[in-house]
């Protein structure tokens, strides 16, 4: 989904112990086991959560990496507290962008990341990820 999560992976069920070390505010909790959807038999297969760091729009990495560097900055304690935590497993930036697929969108797409943000993120072995989602006009029409 276009904007930009912090997903964080336990080695255990109990997320809150992490939650709580962390200091942040997840938007979503899951446990391995649980089911993915009510109504479906696919189950999680990892515990962990999930965090809102940018809610900008799928069609501006440059607004989602700067609200990411940001959050990195002012959550600095609480994410070292998070790595050091014996539950702990993963962390991953997910920076969610729109993929054009009709004639007017360029046939490339370049995405950079600066320096500060892949530093910040190395800091607390924070992996990055980049997410494409069908074309923003789809959505919008």
């Amino acid at each position: 989904m276009p904007g930009c999560i912090l997903r964080v992976v336990s080695s255990s069920t109990d997320v809150e112990s992490l939650i709580k070390a962390s200091g942040l505010r997840p938007y979503k909790v899951y446990r391995e086991g649980e089911p993915l959807v009510p109504v479906r038999k696919l189950v999680n297969k990892y515990s962990g959560f999930n965090i809102h760091v940018s809610i900008a729009d799928g069609s501006s990495l440059d607004r989602q990496v700067r609200d990411a560097i940001r959050f990195l900055k002012r959550h600095s304690a609480g994410l070292g507290r998070l790595k050091r935590h014996r539950k702990f497993e993963e962390m991953t930036l997910d920076f969610g962008l729109w993929r054009g697929t009709d004639e007017t969108e360029p046939l490339a797409r370049f995405c950079r990341l600066p320096a500060i943000l892949i530093e910040l993120a190395g800091r607390h072995g924070i992996a990055l990820e980049l997410s494409f989602y069908g074309s923003n006009k789809k959505r919008q029409g």
